[in-house]
């Protein structure tokens, strides 16, 4: 009596705290610290890393007694229920798919019986179970309470305490409750862990097969088990199993399916499966489903087996799984648990792998509900009633490596009415043609969008929202060699919030976009840890993009210093970097926080970080000297500068703007003052004798600054919530994170034109004399659009302005240099004196460049250039001395 006390105490004190109600003990069950042992040597073998909660949930038997202990093992730290959920939770904030919200790269369980007559592991996995990750769902849906009893009957089967009935978490069916009858019987297994004979094997598995797709729960769990099979099979040689993916409302589970592959439903309806209220699929239904598939309504010669029901000893259907992993073939298993008066809960899944390198056997598998890999026991004991096994063999045989071809489209980004691409990989050499559709009404009708013999073809999609893309892949025979579908639907994305604005184009291949000029007339992009891209603008129907330079480094910002070298920005580096040496860096700069702004002006750097402001001197070997650094005040959150001449302003969210002075090259920061304000500025630019500046929730104001140090309020004009500013030739660009940008007159600040995709702008360029807008979108890609109707620009005052001439310092080096008041494209041509053509290029001419370095292979004489502008073409002659 003593020691049963002992342990019924010990277990109310672990379990004090725990979310799930304490199910009856018994003095017989194995004792919690027996079952930690246990978990801590097999969680050690799969990897000496892992830290494991030595305080499990115990799970409850469908009868209200202690059943088993679920113990968590992480990387770097102790974790528990609600701590996994909590993360989760925040997970799916940042909209993260399934398999990563599963966690399997980050934590695990293992399940340990309770009971002796039962095998001794009865699961475990990396990941966490189906139900964690929808527990705040499933609670909030189905009204479940908390503290409640949390059950589980083997075989990944979770059950909760709902209404004195017992909750199905992965069907969300309800069944009874059952009697609990005592069991004196001890599995050998338990013998052997009381003698201290137990064994754990030394590694995860001694068998697995790679790659097998996951198929989540639809119809029923037989034609699901089924499809992840030869969707398998289907990138191997058979490349017809699968036609597409469509999305489907499960009447069974009530909720809406996902990515469920057409053979799915091929299967559940040759399987008889009850789709419409169980999911439930007759044992003897399997494999004349299977046989049909393959044979009849494909052409192929798959040998089918079946063994039904199973003893449940480790000897005897155990082998044929083992035998069918060991032949790199995924087997179908479904396991038949009874319960009470005939009554069964059964389930289906896919084998994969086996551990039996020790004591238990135990046989991993795809379970239908999750993204995880869970070993599961060979069989359950229970109440002295053993559960039972099929398994079904599919041997595959009459394929051909030519019979493949895939989509290749998962992750890109189509726009309505805008060109994008279509991939294909694992194209057989047969290949002859491929025909391509498109559905949103998950294949109850397709729309043809061409037949193509290239390797890609385009698709210019003409609806918004989810679509689906499926393929067939013909050879010269005009006969079908593979079909694919889209796994994900395409969210097709719909840019018609704009205003005088055309959208034409974007960078397909390249979605992320920051930081973007025109270099040396080349249009060079910073794409995060993509790198540094050039735009091809030759098509300007879809732009091409051509990779110049990656090391991994996540670059934001670029700032051009001349012909050859440019500063690049990190999140937190500056480095220098020349262009014409591989991109070879010359120099770096910690900043020493997230960079929030870079200007450069004749040799200095402005570098604004949130707690620190920093001046740097560009030296003439192009390193980095820090001039000087400004951190005024405990609080503080800088945000950009603007400058002019020698005084320049840094705007402070939690203070005002500073207005300050220095020198060029710098010899230090001389803060003048601080200028207090009546709204959070976040941004702010210079032009003429005017400063203005985003203000958050406020919109943009506006300050005179004919007296640099002395500015005077303007106005305020509340044009929506603004985060950035940047000037244009025509207006000011005002930028919210969240929802695009708007242009706004200089005098006025009235709205000349806007773009809301919903989706953080970076940048925008103009050149509004060929009515050109280049648009830098995080997500979507660097976008390309005109202005519609013409933007008002005095065209002549542009073209009077704009000179240029040409001359030459050393032999093959030309020179050219302009002025413009306004940045815009032309075409730049060199002719010799018999009228041919010897150069050619299109150059963004900007407004704060003057020259342009010509490397020019030509004989010494007379040329002819001629510099062409939307609506104006100027000629000039000159002689070339080699």
């Amino acid at each position: 009596m003593k020691k049963f006390l002992i342990f019924i105490s010990l277990i109310t004190f672990v379990t004090i705290f725990a979310q799930f109600e304490v199910p009856t003990l018994d003095k017989d069950f194995v004792q919690i610290q027996t079952a930690k042992e246990i978990a801590l040597n097999k969680v050690k073998s799969i990897d000496s890393k892992y830290i494991l909660n030595e305080n499990p949930i115990l799970l409850s038997y469908l009868d209200d007694h202690l059943y088993a202990y679920m113990f968590f093992f992480s990387y770097d730290r102790i974790v528990d229920f609600e701590i996994l959920v909590d993360e989760i939770e925040r997970m799916k904030e940042s909209r993260q798919d399934g398999e990563v919200l599963s966690l399997k790269d980050k934590v695990g369980y293992i399940i340990i019986s309770a009971r002796k007559e039962n095998n001794v592991i009865l699961e475990y996995s990396k990941g966490v179970p189906y139900f964690i990750t929808n527990w705040k769902n499933l609670k909030t849906h189905f009204k479940l309470e908390d503290g409640k009893t949390l059950y589980y009957g083997g075989f990944g089967r979770f059950f909760y305490e709902h209404k004195d009935s017992v909750f199905d978490l992965a069907t969300y069916k309800t069944y009874r409750k059952i009697d609990y009858v005592k069991n004196e019987k001890v599995n050998p297994k338990w013998e052997k862990v009381f003698k201290g004979e137990y064994k754990i094997s030394n590694s995860k598995s001694t068998g697995y097969i790679d790659n097998v797709p996951f198929v989540l729960w639809s119809y029923g769990c037989s034609p699901t088990s089924s499809s992840m099979i030869f969707s398998y099979y289907d990138t191997r040689g058979y490349g017809d199993f699968v036609d597409y993916y469509f999305t489907r409302y499960d009447n069974v589970t009530r909720s809406y399916k996902y990515n469920v592959p057409s053979a799915q439903r091929q299967l559940a309806i040759l399987m008889n499966t009850d789709s419409m209220y169980e999911g439930g699929t007759s044992v003897y239904s399997i494999k004349p489903a299977h046989s049909t598939f393959t044979n009849t309504n494909h052409p192929y010669s798959f040998t089918l087996g079946q063994h039904i029901y199973g003893q449940t000893s480790d000897t005897f259907f155990y082998r044929y799984i083992k035998n069918e992993v060991d032949s790199v073939r995924p087997v179908h298993w479904a396991v038949l648990n009874y319960y009470y008066g005939g009554e069964y809960i059964g389930h289906s899944v896919v084998g994969i792998g086996y551990d039996d390198g020790g004591t238990d056997t135990l046989i991993q598998v795809h379970n239908t509900w999750d993204y995880t890999e869970p070993f599961w026991s060979l069989y359950t004991n229970v109440n002295g009633e053993l559960s039972y096994s099929c398994v079904y063999e599919v041997k595959p045989a009459g394929g051909n490596s030519y019979r493949k071809g895939n989509l290749n489209i998962d992750n890109n980004i189509y726009i309505k009415g805008l060109k994008g691409k279509i991939y294909f990989k694992n194209i057989s050499d047969s290949l002859f043609s491929t025909k391509l559709y498109w559905t949103n009404n998950n294949f109850s009708s397709t729309n043809f969008i061409g037949e193509t013999f290239d390797t890609f073809s385009y698709f210019t999609p003409n609806v918004s929202g989810l679509v689906h893309i499926s393929a067939e892949f013909y050879n010269s025979l005009s006969s079908i060699i593979a079909t694919d579908g889209v796994y994900n639907p395409l969210n097709v994305k719909d840019y018609s919030d704009t205003n005088n604005l055309n959208i034409k184009s974007y960078t397909f291949d390249l979605n992320t976009t920051y930081d973007f000029d025109f270099v040396n007339g080349k249009l060079l992009v910073c794409s995060g840890t993509k790198g540094i891209f050039e735009v091809d603008l030759s098509d300007t129907t879809i732009l091409s993009t051509y990779n110049l330079f990656s090391d991994g480094k996540d670059y934001r910002k670029l700032i051009q210093v001349d012909d050859s070298i440019l500063i690049l920005s990190t999140e937190n580096y500056l480095y220098s970097v020349n262009m014409n040496s591989s991109f070879s860096k010359i120099d770096s700069f910690s900043a020493g926080g997230t960079v929030q702004d870079l200007d450069f002006k004749d040799g200095v750097i402005f570098l604004s970080t949130q707690t620190v402001f920093y001046l740097l001197n560009l030296k003439t070997d192009y390193t980095f000297e820090n001039a000087g650094s400004f951190s005024e005040g405990s609080r503080k959150m800088y945000t950009s500068t603007a400058i002019v001449d020698s005084i320049f302003y840094l705007t402070d969210m939690l203070n005002g703007i500073y207005i300050m002075k220095t020198t060029y090259p710098s010899n230090g920061i001389v803060k003048i003052s601080l200028l207090s304000t009546e709204y959070n500025e976040s941004f702010c630019e210079v032009l003429d004798n005017n400063l203005y500046l985003a203000a958050g929730s406020s919109g943009i104001v506006k300050y005179d600054i004919t007296d640099p140090l002395n500015p005077v309020f303007v106005e305020n004009k509340n044009v929506g919530t603004l985060n950035r500013l940047s000037l244009v030739e025509n207006g000011i660009v005002g930028y919210d994170n969240t929802r695009g940008f708007g242009i706004y007159t200089f005098d006025g600040l009235a709205e000349l034109s806007s773009f809301f995709p919903q989706t953080r702008i970076e940048k925008i360029l103009t050149d509004t004399l060929s009515r050109r807008v280049y648009i830098s979108n995080t997500s979507d890609g660097l976008i390309f659009a005109k202005f519609s109707p013409y933007l008002s620009v005095d065209d002549e005052r542009v073209y009077n302005d704009f000179k240029f001439e040409i001359n030459q310092f050393v032999t093959r080096n030309l020179t050219f240099y302009y002025r413009t008041e306004k940045s815009f494209y032309g075409d730049l041509k060199i002719f010799d004196s018999l009228g041919r053509l010897i150069f050619s290029d299109k150059i963004y001419f900007k407004k704060d460049r003057k020259s342009l370095n010509l490397n020019l292979n030509v004989k010494s004489g007379i040329y002819f250039i001629k510099v062409k502008l939307p609506q104006k073409v100027f000629t000039k002659k000159f002689t070339f001395v080699n």
